[in-house]
């Protein structure tokens, strides 16, 4: 886990190996996942002509990233996290879900062609809590995150 840490405080980032406790917790929450994304309180979220689901915090986790009958989330990753950075006995966000569907990426209306290319080769590319403001839309970061933990 060392290799982990001097990566993530070099580069900002770490990736980590197959874990099986995270696929148990990947396996148990996949269903309510795809119900989540389904549901017709959730059709705002649908981008794109319907080729994605918005990265929005809709999963119906718990304070410890349990979904469904998945328990707490898990793993080497999540071992990271606590002993790392430190970060042991917080409250898990709700967490996002974001889906690609077949045939993404499609213009979306209104979007201008610039937009459009940039979302295509740049896979959509933002950092996380940086916010558009104003009528200039400049952004500023306004969700300060300790960590992301991507599956």
């Amino acid at each position: 886990m060392r290799n982990q840490a001097e990566r993530f405080f070099s580069l900002g980032w770490c990736q980590f190996d197959f874990d099986s406790l995270l696929y148990e917790w990947i396996e148990a929450a996949l269903a309510p996942a795809r119900e989540t994304v389904s549901v017709e309180a959730n059709a705002c979220w649908h981008r794109y002509q319907n080729t994605w689901f918005a990265g929005v915090n809709v999963l119906p986790n718990d304070a410890q990233g349990g979904v469904g009958n998945s328990g707490p989330l898990r793993g080497e990753a999540i071992d990271f996290i606590e002993t790392e950075l430190g970060l042991r006995n917080f409250a898990w966000d709700t967490a996002q879900i974001s889906v690609c569907f077949p045939g993404y990426p499609q213009p979306m209306d209104g979007e201008s062609p610039a937009k459009g290319r940039f979302r295509r080769d740049k896979d959509a590319a933002h950092v996380d809590g940086l916010l558009p403001v104003g009528t200039q839309r400049r952004r500023h970061l306004r969700e300060h995150h300790g960590f992301i933990l991507g599956i």
